[in-house]
């Protein structure tokens, strides 16, 4: 490697007393004065209003809002961003009210602050079908199209907390763990967030599978140890070889994710299609570099039989771009290979981190856009349903996932669990409710056929709406359960009461009750 590439590291100290101004001062090089000296008076505040507070370690409450400001100090944070999160949890557990924040602090402090305070059980209480976690998680999730900024804040505060778990008692540790593991980690991963996703699991294995996180650990040293030889063999072959390619090229081990190391731990070292023990980012200066080098290495050795991905042409929708490869070495060794400019680099590492703390970012709802749709149609169609929501959670936005081509070769992520017609929603939207006709694979197939990885998907369009409430039989996702309920709510008052007639026969032939024209 020829220049050290800086990327953000989550890990920090753990505090156990508390930072003073001037210490914390000292990351803040990024900010203009006027936006240090507004930081300061949220330092001061934040201070006096957790004076007495005690964390469980025994340790002054306040070192948690600085420990979680310094995390974001350090990702390159707004002013605005900074003193939220020093004041993040005072509305909560201090005297100090929003209205109050609002009086001393202008633009989106109090908005940031409102969105990560958790919502309280006794607002709830007249309504018995709603949970006040889920309802929390569900108004942060909500507001991800109007400013990320509360996501990242909260999924920074959870990664401080959870680094600092230990005082906890083991069941509330194993609960916060599990929360941690079912929602912020895959959060964290959709926004591309990935140093920190990759800590926050970590952590959470090491709670709820200690052995498991043992063994994941070891099989990682190995793995970089094993790199290392690896990585100057391909180095020492290209710049022999193809010198101009390999001018201004940086090679370096990338850790894997623990969902990649239990792959390769079930394998048990064995060589498997699609699992390699090594991966390495090769980074370039600009596009024409990324694919020249591709050439290179597919030029040197062969490559792994559907290893092929181009991230470049067709960013993965976390915004995450890239060329990836798997190349197989004399020796019989995959390396996976994922070539980056350093740009791409970052945004890897970071994810939406790197843009939403520019005033002047654009293009950041591009990244955001389907995710916050789905989001958006999911809570719309559960309101006053909390455990609907948390199922339609878990299956769409944060469930496992496949993806499909829809028109124009566009490359779309749907829920693993879709159906032909879920798929159908995904890639038309409400041009869906019109399908006449579903084509996997160019072959016409049943709306309720289970959707393929990779599968290119084609509807059938008529001139009015083909939807019927039988398709709500036909889907498995949120998403199109969501379209479905809303296209049959807006049918004339004549066409629901021919629906209610149907279902009302069909239970009565099921249940031998006779017809219902028998029936006053």
């Amino acid at each position: 490697m020829k220049r050290e590439i800086p990327v953000y590291i989550a890990i920090i100290p753990v505090y156990s007393r508390l930072m003073q101004w001037n210490e914390f001062k000292s990351h803040l090089r990024h900010l203009p004065t006027k936006e240090i000296n507004r930081i300061q008076e949220a330092f001061e505040l934040g201070k006096k209003a957790h004076t007495g507070q005690e964390r469980k370690s025994g340790a002054p409450y306040f070192t948690h809002p600085v420990a979680v400001a310094h995390i974001l100090a350090d990702m390159g944070a707004d002013s605005d961003t900074l003193i939220a999160s020093l004041l993040h949890d005072t509305i909560e557990d201090t005297d100090l009210t929003l209205k109050e924040i609002d009086k001393i602090f202008d633009g989106d402090v109090t908005s940031l602050i409102d969105g990560v305070t958790k919502l309280e059980p006794e607002e709830f209480a007249d309504s018995p079908t709603l949970d006040d976690q889920i309802e929390t998680i569900r108004k942060m999730l909500t507001l991800l199209d109007k400013d990320v900024r509360i996501m990242v804040i909260k999924i920074v505060d959870r990664l401080h907390n959870m680094q600092t778990i230990e005082y906890l008692s083991a069941k509330r540790r194993k609960a916060h763990a599990k929360e941690t593991l079912d929602v912020y980690v895959k959060i964290a991963d959709r926004l591309s967030m990935m140093e920190i996703r990759d800590e926050l699991e970590g952590l959470c294995l090491s709670i709820l599978k200690s052995e498991l996180h043992a063994e994941l650990s070891t099989l990682q040293e190995k793995n970089e140890q094993r790199s290392n030889k690896t990585i100057r063999t391909i180095e020492k072959k290209l710049s022999k070889g193809f010198p101009k390619s390999f001018k201004d090229l940086d090679i370096f081990y990338e850790r894997k994710s623990w969902g990649k190391l239990k792959s390769q731990l079930n394998v048990q070292g064995e060589a498997v299609t699609g699992i390699s023990p090594i991966t390495a980012v090769f980074l370039c200066n600009d596009i024409q570099h990324c694919y020249a080098v591709l050439g290179t290495l597919h030029q040197f050795w062969p490559r792994e039989a559907l290893s092929f991905q181009d991230f470049i042409n067709t960013p993965m929708e976390n915004g995450y771009r890239g060329i990836h490869t798997t190349i197989i070495l004399e020796d019989g060794t995959r390396v996976r290979c994922k070539i980056r400019t350093e740009e791409m680099h970052h945004y890897a590492r970071e994810g939406i981190a790197m843009l939403c703390f520019d005033s002047e970012a654009r293009g950041l709802l591009d990244y955001l856009l389907p995710l916050t749709e789905h989001i958006a149609a999911l809570s719309k169609d559960t309101v006053e349903r909390s455990s609907e929501f948390w199922q339609n959670l878990q299956n769409d936005i944060l469930g496992e996932s496949i993806m499909i081509h829809g028109p124009n070769d566009q490359h779309i992520t749907a829920p693993k669990v879709s159906t032909a017609l879920d798929g159908a929603f995904y890639c038309f939207g409400e041009n869906a409710l019109y399908a006449k006709t579903i084509r996997m694979n160019g072959v016409s197939v049943p709306f309720n056929t289970q959707l393929e990885n990779a599968a290119s998907l084609d509807i059938d369009i008529g001139k009015s709406k083909t939807v019927e409430r039988s398709w709500l039989h036909w889907v498995n996702t949120g998403l199109a359960t969501a379209n479905i309920r809303s296209a049959l709510a807006a049918k004339s008052r004549k066409e629901k009461i021919a629906i209610g007639r149907t279902l009302l026969q069909e239970l009565m032939t099921e249940r031998k009750k006779g017809f219902i024209e028998e029936f006053d």
